[in-house]
């Protein structure tokens, strides 16, 4: 074992040292900037894309969750909760499971997705703005 090691100490011992150029390290930073820029570029198209398509998708599912919603009858409970209150006090087990039989879920998920989906494709789409405008001014951000 040190034997090995004497030797390969020989034999890295007889290697000149190179160095890279000064313009190598200017060279490689230049393309990693370049690299990075291309990338903010690409986020924000593609969450342009998706948030336009997030904000398309809201409006119809609007619509048809206020259609369940219209057509489930879960409005007729929900005002009883404004409207008779000494019925509430006597019902409210039988009132209440009323409104959860009667909530449009599947209506009321989809509404949740659209809207998640929404704001995560805002939120890249701010990230990447203020990526590409912080390189444009030359800051340098980490």
């Amino acid at each position: 074992m040190k034997e090995d090691y004497g030797q390969y100490k020989k034999l890295f011992g007889q290697m000149k040292e190179e160095r890279p150029s000064a313009q190598l390290l200017h060279t490689v930073l230049l393309r990693v900037e370049e690299e990075r820029l291309r990338v903010a570029k690409v986020k924000l198209f593609f969450s342009g894309i998706f948030t336009i398509a997030s904000l398309g998708a809201f409006v119809p599912v609007l619509r048809y969750a206020g259609a369940e919603l219209a057509s489930s009858g879960f409005l007729q409970y929900f005002s009883l909760l404004f409207s008779d209150s000494a019925t509430i006090i006597s019902f409210w087990k039988e009132i209440s499971l009323s409104l959860a039989e009667t909530l449009p879920v599947f209506g009321v998920a989809l509404i949740f997705a659209v809207l998640l989906a929404l704001l995560s494709s805002l939120k890249i789409l701010a990230e990447s703005f203020a990526s590409l405008s912080a390189r444009h001014n030359n800051v340098i951000t980490v």
